[in-house]
């Protein structure tokens, strides 16, 4: 957010600038914060690289002429004006509100309510679309061998393949998987338990610098590099600032962000649900997958956003979905769509993809590229593609059937052609 302050000399320009400086670290992260200083002189010519114009208490008695102007030149931009404590009356609300100025705040009033303000236009901002919209995935399981770190890899690479930033997260502190499947190892996990034991803030630079890159637009965050901070940063209910602060600056500097929560549960991965806009869990047919499953759901439902919001993910099942969905008794709870996403098919590539600095999107079958396409689709992190353009699962899993028994057919009269001429070869 880009805040110009306009005032009528510099040492008040000093004063208000110093006032907007000791804004929260945290907050100036979230909210992206640049401040800019100007005279009514250059206003015009800085209005348009500016979201938000605080009129200083200086100009109190030319401030409803610089506000028309401003909103004459620059109608996107809001206004926020301050008042001398002695004319912070229902007055100066009424002449200033005509004038197209969002809100009135004495001079004196606490930094904490106009940032409170900036909070507000800033959510106002992303829902227009004004600032980034960055998107955070959850990926869990109910248990170990479903495919979240795989699912969690493909789904970076199809992101990357559509221009997306993407931040991988490995929260997965038992295996790290994520890291070794990518082959990036752990360089960074010293800067990560520097984080959590708060010997290191937490910033844009700090977070760019704890990043291990997998490829020009994917990197991924590893798990820190001690057992302590390791069991620290998931386990204790302290570390839900560090999430959501980890969470908050990588939004501002990420398309997406990819969380491999694996299967553990507490309070990290809580703030992380919570955070999500979509959670996805993968699940199988399994005995034990469908017992883990029944078990975990609760908890699970317990502290995400809402049900809306929460996919199941089915690989190498040997029964429907809809099937798995009644076996594990979901109806009640979620609508259908928590069962769109499209099945995982065998691939095995799977088995190849872990260490070949690949994924199983890059190295997989069509049919496996597609299903994750489509997952990706379903989950908002690329655009959806015309039908018309793009083939549907369902179209080349056919056309796949049909070539096989074109093959088939052709092999048998093959054979049936070799027979005969060996046959007629031995009657002569």
């Amino acid at each position: 957010m880009r805040i110009l302050v306009i005032e009528s000399t510099t040492a008040a320009q000093a004063t208000t600038a110093r006032k907007l400086d000791s804004v929260d670290r945290i907050d100036k992260d979230t909210l992206d914060l640049s401040i800019g200083l100007t005279d009514e002189d250059s206003l015009v010519d800085r209005l348009p690289s500016c979201d938000v114009l605080i009129i200083g208490a200086s100009l109190y008695g030319r401030a409803t002429a610089l506000a028309k102007q401003a909103k004459t030149s620059a109608p996107q931009v809001e206004i926020i004006l301050l008042v001398p404590a002695s004319e912070y009356a229902a007055g100066a609300f009424r002449s200033a509100l005509s004038c197209g100025v969002r809100k009135v705040f004495s001079e004196s009033a606490p930094t904490l309510d106009l940032v409170q303000e900036f909070m507000s236009i800033h959510e106002e901002f992303r829902a227009d679309g004004r600032v980034r919209q960055s998107r955070v995935i959850a990926v869990v399981q109910s248990k170990g061998g479903l495919g979240t770190t795989s699912t969690c890899a493909a789904l970076a690479s199809v992101c990357s393949n559509h221009g997306q930033s993407t931040m991988l997260w490995d929260l997965d502190i038992e295996t790290r998987d994520l890291c070794r499947s990518l082959a990036t190892g752990d360089e960074q996990s010293g800067l990560v338990t520097q984080m959590v034991n708060g010997k290191t803030d937490i910033s844009r630079e700090t977070l760019r610098q704890a990043l291990m890159h997998v490829s020009d637009r994917v990197s991924i965050l590893p798990p820190p590099d001690s057992v302590a901070a390791c069991v620290d940063l998931v386990g204790r209910v302290d570390s839900l600032e560090i999430v959501h602060t980890i969470l908050t600056t990588a939004r501002l500097t990420h398309d997406t962000i990819i969380v491999d929560l694996g299967g553990r549960m507490g309070p990290a991965a809580a703030a992380i649900l919570r955070h999500a806009d979509t959670v996805v869990v993968a699940v199988d047919d399994s005995l034990l997958g469908l017992s883990a499953a029944k078990f975990f759901l609760p908890t699970l439902m317990s502290v995400v956003r809402s049900p809306e919001s929460l996919f199941f993910l089915c690989s190498g099942i040997s029964i429907s979905k809809a099937e798995l969905a009644e076996h594990l008794e979901t109806s009640a709870t979620f609508s259908e769509n928590a069962w769109s996403l499209p099945i995982i098919p065998f691939d095995p590539a799977a088995s190849r993809w872990p260490g070949s600095g690949k994924t199983l999107y890059e190295l997989g079958k069509r049919q496996t590229r597609l299903a994750f396409e489509e997952i990706a689709e379903h989950l908002a992190l690329i655009e959806r593609k015309s039908q018309d353009i793009a083939p549907s699962l369902e179209w080349v899993s056919s056309l796949e059937n049909q070539v096989a028994s074109v093959s088939t057919a052709l092999s048998v009269a093959g054979f049936l052609t070799v027979c005969r001429l060996l046959w007629s070869r031995g009657m002569n």
